[in-house]
């Protein structure tokens, strides 16, 4: 779990901005500065500002959502989106006021100035004087700089005000998902708690965009509707009509992207939820061979992920084309009524009633359905996240412990054995005020979040966790408990055996039997002004319909075949085109996430020991997430707004080519702003994706230890921690979306100089002869100006969006194992190994390349059948020598199995002949037959055997489907000694003559034990078998014990003949456990030994041992 330290970071420059700096952006000038300089980084984020605290906003929601829970209860089902209007609803409409004054003020006004502006050059006009002329400039002029400086603070508040929604909402989905209960938290999934907060409330910064438009939309087309009945009469109607004809088709297709929607988040959740089991459980996967089985499901998963997103990206590719012909369509229909009745149509109508349409364009055919649909889509997050705030609580105890009284005196230990209730808070089962010690899955609390703590990234072994839980332990207030620094220690056992001062037995849930002994864990952007770029794209058309007859002697009929030809022709380019685009978006999707997904499952285990599994999740649901949705539409943008722009600069070069001037000019200013905003962009966006892993690193690492945490009653500090992840990012999220404002202010601030250039242009040096061409021109301007910014903007957001692409690329070349098969001459035969001997030839390992060896000139001869203990003090080098047998790590020397080194076989070809059962038992969540064969290679008659020789036969039978049962993430409806269970039956399944035991029996109850232990002993006694140990009295009937310290071995021998050996360390080992657990061991020893006969001991020992005699002497 990352940690991040708040040190003292520099004031926000937004709390010290003055109104005109904050209303035009000035104060994010020295961040580009910055920016220019140099690449910023983490240590450059500001404070957050204080509206923007996780803590105080999650606090808010916290209160508001009891509140709404008090009041439903026992009348109706709490809903979150009252608690949503309850805290937000009056500044969202005080901001909904501000979007009506500009979309039916002054957005309605330009065009009417327009108007009147190009009646001024139509010929023999008498009405409007030239003063009046330059008033109605100026005004065109004024109406787009007020829309400059009111769109763009409002898009920065809107915006704002969704942030602080979306971090209220994760801060109060992390606050529950500590409380969950037991239930509960085998309903859900870590994948599903994710999405929740990487997909789901990122749907609030889009939706809160549209929102207002759903009914400033419908207002705003009965206001144009009567400005362009004054133009052309009822021929306005028939456009109008046509338009709004097309409003139920787009919302049908809004509420099938909502279903879509929740279809794509329960595939994303399926897909995400493989992918946190591979990643918790990618070493047992790797050890049995087990890669392309879960490859299988995850591409099962992602087909199905994809087929939905294909089908919702054709209906936004329907929605897009809509945007490019329906405002077309409407004009063709409103000019040809009005035409086919006689009329004249002028270009002051012609370009008046364009204008009038492309603001209906925006409002009604792009922001009222995108509205319709991310509403949709928002209101299904809501319930998503109201069914997830439902889940039951850990508010109820259930009976576990009771009346526990007892003491310990300064200096001592005490035992506690064996319930697990000591050991557990699951359900509120130990009461307030009392505090448990640990638990048999270690949760640990790191600086780095990732599996690897020791040197050089290695893992931890399981005795250097409890060290470390032990180390990092905040100090604890509990009545009875206090554990950091304790002179006092509570050990709570499985073991009545280890050596304390003290031993407290408990049956069932009280105090049996107390005992003295003697010592011994974007949004993409608002896509503001969307019509803007191909506002104007077509008005060359109109113009050629006023203007044609006159210049090239066509007649009206052949003008309205041409036209009707054109817009026939657009309507069918523009639906191929975005079917063929959305469906080469999805074959690279595809092929990127497959391309990643393979690219991890082959990465060294090192990888994963140094990198968190938040961040590696990261890339497979926030990353691809905005492969598969963001970046499509912001490449498709810049495609069609790059097109667009060659045309637009051919029709204003042949108007008028002095203009080509000032548009060389602007182009050149945008590519200067470009560069000055791409230098701090791209490191902010890589910022913000780098503040957002932790958040997603913790609630995952949180989830997996909520035991311990509880435990501990760590939520608070957690929470904080939490807290302290999402400020961070906000920091970084509120630079990100002011940056992009500012740009566009910026841009568009250009694009007002433009327009007023150009206009006054033809005021300054008029020309009778221009008519309607002015028109032409000036609208022209305006389009090519918005399509400049537009393209500018959607330009940098999708080189910004791209650091998506550039992070699964990285993931997709991450240094690879060596190759899964060998060669074919190298293969081994079918048989192999047909004995089970392992040699090991000075052997080294290395955890990463240049650092210290953590195997030292490991050197030794384990023969078929033998059956070998492995013992060391914590750190021993244990774990190490099985990643080195298995290959999960890089060695030097050989390790030779039946005469084959290992380093010339394929890694399924080695790791498929040696079984293990490891310490922490790993179940997956799918059916009990797919956790036992996942290949389906043995009948169910084999299954069942395996099942009932390890006593589970009875169990899996009352499960609902048998073999066929589905198993909850992780396992979770076994216990710890059940899934060991499980994973024994899996050794037995395949059969193989080595098995390996890494502290198999830690975690699990004695009778457990004794079970495993009687079974290895009966089904794998032809079986070469090495087990390392944590309780002594596993090995000591061993035919031989390796003991290990310090990545050396040290001793090597039958463990009568070590104890026989003045100073040995096994000795000293079992010295330590007092005098009547080490008489019992040295005769559990000598049982043992007298299996094997005498000769066979005295010859094998006179062609390995220096000391042949001596060994001789001790054995009679």
């Amino acid at each position: 779990m990352e940690t991040t330290k708040r040190k003292s970071q520099p004031v926000h420059p937004r709390a010290k901005a003055n109104p005109l700096s904050a209303l035009t952006f000035g104060w994010t000038l020295p961040i580009f500065w910055g920016g220019l300089k140099k690449e910023m980084e983490e240590h450059d984020l500001y404070e957050p500002l204080e509206e923007h605290a996780s803590g105080p906003l999650g606090d808010k929601f916290a209160r508001l959502w009891e509140e709404e829970v008090a009041s439903a209860a026992g009348k109706r089902t709490p809903s979150l989106l009252r608690v949503i209007l309850r805290a937000y609803a009056a500044r969202c409409m005080l901001y909904g006021f501000v979007l009506l004054f500009m979309e039916c003020g002054i957005r309605i006004a330009q065009p009417v100035f327009l108007g009147k502006l190009v009646e001024y050059y139509s010929p023999d006009q008498k009405t409007v004087k030239p003063r009046e002329a330059y008033l109605y400039a100026g005004a065109v002029v004024l109406c787009s700089a007020l829309n400059v400086f009111f769109v763009h603070p409002y898009m920065m508040a809107i915006l704002h005000m969704g942030m602080k929604f979306r971090v209220a909402c994760c801060s109060l989905i992390y606050r529950k998902s500590l409380r969950l209960s037991k239930t509960a938290l085998g309903e859900t999934t870590v994948g599903q708690v994710v999405n929740l907060l990487s997909n789901d409330v990122n749907r609030f910064d889009v939706a809160i965009i549209f929102l207002h438009y759903l009914w400033i939309g419908p207002l705003a087309t009965i206001i144009v509707t009567y400005f362009m009945w004054l133009e052309i009469s009822w021929a306005a109607v028939v456009g109008v009509g046509f338009m709004l004809a097309f409003i139920p088709l787009q919302a049908y297709l809004g509420k099938r992207t909502s279903v879509l929607r929740l279809k794509t988040a329960l595939r994303t959740d399926e897909r995400v939820r493989l992918m946190n089991e591979i990643l918790s459980g990618i070493q047992v996967i790797k050890m049995y061979t087990w890669e392309k089985p879960f490859a299988d499901l995850v591409v099962k998963a992602r087909k199905q992920e994809i087929k939905e997103i294909r089908a919702t990206s054709y209906i936004r590719g329907v929605l897009t084309s809509f945007i490019m012909f329906t405002t077309r369509i409407c004009l063709f229909f409103s000019i040809l009524a009005f035409v086919l009745v006689n009329n004249v149509i002028s270009a002051k109508q012609v370009f008046v009633v364009t204008s009038f349409y492309n603001i209906l364009r925006q409002t009604m055919t792009v922001f009222f359905p995108q509205g319709i649909a991310q509403v949709a889509e928002a209101t299904i997050s809501i319930k998503r996240l109201q069914s997830f705030m439902l889940y039951e609580d850990t508010s109820k105890p259930v009976p576990g412990l009771a009346e526990i009284q007892t003491s310990t005196k300064k200096g001592k230990e005490l035992i506690v054995t064996p319930r697990e209730s000591v050991l557990s808070t699951e359900a509120a089962d130990i009461k307030e005020g009392t505090k448990p010690i640990l638990e048999p899955e270690t949760f640990l609390k790191n600086e780095d979040n990732a599996k690897g703590n020791g040197k050089s990234g290695a893992p931890l072994e399981s005795g250097e966790e409890d060290d470390e839980e032990l180390a990092t332990k905040v100090e604890e207030d509990a009545r009875g408990v206090r554990l950091k620094h304790a002179t006092a220690k509570w050990i709570v056992s499985h073991s009545e055996n280890t050596l304390t001062d003290m031993s407290l037995t408990i049956k069932p849930g009280k105090v049996n039997e107390e005992e003295d002994h003697p010592r011994s864990e974007m949004v993409s952007l608002d896509r503001q002004n969307i019509s803007d770029p191909l506002m104007y794209s077509g008005n060359f058309t109109d113009a050629l319909l006023e203007n044609a007859k006159f210049k090239s002697g066509l007649t009206r009929y052949q003008c309205i075949y041409i036209y009707s030809g054109m817009v026939v022709a657009l309507v069918v380019i523009s639906l191929l085109r975005s079917f063929m685009f959305f469906s080469m978006a999805m074959r690279a999707s595809t092929r990127l996430h497959n391309n990643m997904f393979a690219s991890i499952t082959r990465a060294p285990m090192r990888f994963f020991h140094t990198n968190p599994s938040g961040r590696i999740l990261n890339r497979f649901s926030k990353d691809m997430g905005a492969v598969d949705e963001v970046l499509p539409s912001a490449l498709l943008d810049v495609l069609q707004i790059g097109l667009s722009l060659i045309g637009i600069v051919v029709v204003v070069g042949v108007v008028n080519y002095w203009l080509l001037l000032p548009t060389v000019a602007i182009g050149l200013v945008f590519y200067g702003l470009r560069i000055f905003y791409l230098a701090s962009s791209r490191s902010i966006k890589r910022l913000e994706g780098v503040t957002r892993s932790p958040v997603f690193s913790h609630l995952n690492a949180s989830l997996q230890g909520i035991t311990t945490i509880r435990a501990f009653g760590a939520q608070e500090a957690l929470i904080r921690e939490f807290d302290n992840h999402q400020d961070l990012h906000s920091s970084a999220w509120y630079l990100f979306i002011a940056s992009s404002r500012a740009f566009g202010f910026w841009l568009d601030l250009v694009c007002v100089v433009y327009i007023a250039v150009v206009t006054l242009s033809f005021l300054v040096f008029g020309n009778e002869e221009y008519g309607g061409n002015v028109g032409l021109a000036i609208t022209q301007a305006m389009g090519l100006t918005g399509m400049f910014q537009w393209g500018m903007r959607q330009s940098t957001e999708l080189e910004n969006q791209m650091t998506s692409v550039e992070r699964i690329q990285e993931y997709s070349n991450i240094e690879s194992e060596p190759p899964l098969e060998s060669e074919p001459k190298k293969k081994p035969p079918p048989s192999w190994p047909e004995a089970g001997k392992l040699e090991f030839k000075h052997v080294y390992l290395f955890y990463a390349p240049g650092e210290p060896a953590v195997l030292k000139d490991l050197s030794m001869e384990i023969l078929p059948k033998e059956k070998v203990g492995i013992v060391g003090r914590t750190g021993a080098g244990k774990s190490s020598l099985i990643n080195a047998l298995f290959r999960l790590a890089q060695i030097e020397g050989e390790i030779i199995i039946d005469g084959r080194e290992t380093s010339t076989l394929g890694l399924h070809e080695l790791r498929s002949q040696v079984s293990i059962i490891p310490q922490e038992p790993v179940l997956f969540s799918g059916t009990m037959r797919h956790n036992l064969d996942p290949f389906d290679e043995y009948p169910d008659q084999v299954l069942w055997r395996a099942l009932e020789e390890v006593e589970l036969k009875e169990a899996v039978m009352e499960l609902p489907a048998g073999l066929s049962s589905r198993m909850s993430e992780g396992g979770g409806n076994f216990s710890v000694g059940q899934r060991q269970l499980v994973c024994l039956a899996r050794a037995i399944v395949r059969r193989n003559r080595l098995l390996v035991l890494d502290e198999a029996t830690a975690n699990v109850d004695p009778q457990t034990d004794a079970l495993i232990q009687t079974t290895i002993r009966n089904k794998f006694a032809d079986c070469t078998v090495l087990t390392i140990a944590h309780r002594l009295h596993t090995v000591m009937d061993s035919d031989k014990v390796l003991v290990m310290d310090a990545g050396q071995m040290v001793e090597f021998d039958h463990p009568h003949m070590l104890l026989k050996k003045e100073g040995g360390i096994l000795r000293g080992m079992v010295d330590q456990t007092g005098r009547a657990m080490a008489e019992t061991l040295a005769r559990v020893a000598m049982q043992a030994i007298t299996v094997l006969t005498y000769w066979h001991y005295v010859a094998y020992n006179k062609k390995h041992s220096k000391d042949a005699e001596e060994t001789e002497k001790l054995v009679l």
